[in-house]
């Protein structure tokens, strides 16, 4: 049998695991969904210019009214992926990683 307290501890031990679990976890799993956001982006770019011709000039273009594509242009961590169009053929997107600074080793691209 289970003593009132014990259920008490239980409860408590099951919430303590559920919080750390909920704000420790997700930076552990932001490299790969900024990489699966990346991708997305990579998809949408290509749809534009398909249709266009040619990539946008922005990225905050891609997000036109659609409430689905409001984060798309900001990574895991809440800073905006870097978007240079090189030409009408060519781009760069990446993101400056956990440490926000660009041109550092966390990179992704």
């Amino acid at each position: 049998m289970i003593s009132p307290n014990q259920k008490v501890y239980i409860v408590i031990g099951i919430f303590s695991f559920l919080c750390i679990s909920f704000f420790a976890l997700p930076p552990l799993f932001c490299d790969s969904k900024t990489k699966k956001k990346i991708k997305q982006i990579t998809k949408i770019l290509e749809e534009e210019k398909s249709i266009l011709g040619t990539y946008p000039q922005k990225l905050d273009i891609i997000v036109r009214n659609n409430p689905l594509r409001k984060t798309i242009t900001k990574d895991c961590w809440g800073n905006a992926f870097h978007y240079n169009l090189i030409n009408k053929d060519t781009y760069e997107l990446i993101s400056v990683g956990k440490d926000g600074i660009f041109n550092t080793e966390d990179d992704i691209n």
